[in-house]
């Protein structure tokens, strides 16, 4: 019968969320040396493979706008990278970590950077704070709190960071990918995803990533020296467009626009996504200069006991994603 179908539907997208969670707990584990990632049942859980390789790319942009230069004698080969690239002095934000706290978790554990993650919501809050407290060597470097919906997004920063990262939901609410209205058990509204994970506020908003990428460029433009780099991943590409429009038109307009695009997966399983990066700060000749290419290798310093899994980490940010 009707209910009968519906049990079945539910325990097949739960056994296909708990091995999608099994696979990313181990794969983050060897490559990005994430101990114990948990998240709530049915929440979204991250494609670590796209989210590692938009922390990649804001690396390629702290690497294009370091202002200072480790001091190397003449004779010696120069470090492929800034000191100001590395490490504690790299602050960011991230706006939306979610249950998973992702992106600081990588960015901490691959590069040594401190991150402000926050979020709306009191569950994704205080699940991204176990997260980070369960990884000892990252702990101190993820600042997670909690912020209200109806004051800016930037109100966060109390003083000037290096960058912020977004990953806003896609999707208006109710409306999924395809246009339709499939619900998922559990989530009225939510939109019913291929693998039927994701929670309401987690997959949809008021406008969509739309809306949240053209709020974020008009708080970019009060506060434009706060941030360095303003980022934000975007998944339909007219959100892309309407983004990138605006930055080119409405004034004030930032002195550089880089753009990248990051496609994990391959075949039937590869989605597009496009993460926009502007400055109001940076000089403009930033516009044109080539992004550095970078593996993962000699970054931090890596666990001895997982030296031997740099090959899943280069896989995993090293040539997924085309940045201009």
């Amino acid at each position: 019968d009707g209910d009968g179908d519906g049990d079945k539907n539910g325990d097949a997208e739960h056994a296909s969320w708990c091995r999608t969670l099994a696979l990313t707990r181990a794969y983050v584990r060897r490559a990005f040396f994430i101990d114990d990632l948990r998240i709530p049942p049915h929440a979204l859980v991250p494609a670590a493979g796209g989210r590692a390789a938009y922390v990649r790319f804001v690396m390629q942009l702290m690497l294009l706008s370091s202002r200072r230069r480790a001091r190397t004698p003449a004779n010696e080969r120069v470090p492929p990278w800034p000191v100001h690239a590395l490490g504690r002095d790299v602050v960011g934000l991230d706006i939306g970590t979610g249950h998973s706290a992702i992106y600081s978790l990588i960015a901490a554990s691959l590069y040594g950077w401190r991150t402000i993650a926050v979020d709306v919501d009191e569950s994704s809050v205080e699940s991204a704070k176990a997260n980070a407290g369960r990884n000892e060597h990252v702990k101190d470097l993820v600042d997670v709190r909690l912020v209200r919906h109806d004051v800016p997004m930037l109100d966060a920063v109390h003083s000037p960071v290096d960058f912020c990262m977004c990953n806003p939901p896609f999707f208006e609410d109710g409306v999924d990918a395809n246009g339709s209205h499939g619900h998922l058990p559990g989530s009225a509204g939510a939109p019913h995803t291929p693998l039927g994970m994701g929670r309401q506020h987690e997959l949809c908003a008021s406008g969509g990533d739309t809306a949240f990428a053209l709020r974020l460029a008009a708080e970019s433009r009060q506060r434009p020296a706060d941030v360095y780099w303003f980022t934000t991943l975007l998944g339909r590409k007219v959100a892309y467009r309407a983004l990138v429009s605006n930055l080119e038109t409405e004034r004030p307009k930032p002195n550089v626009v880089r753009t990248c695009t990051i496609q994990p997966g391959n075949g039937r399983n590869a989605t597009t996504r496009w993460v926009v990066a502007w400055s109001f700060v940076a000089p403009p000749s930033s516009r044109t200069t080539p992004l550095c290419r970078i593996g993962v290798e000699g970054a931090v310093d890596w666990p001895a006991d997982v030296a031997g899994h740099r090959d899943e980490a280069r896989d995993a940010i090293g040539e997924d994603n085309n940045a201009d």
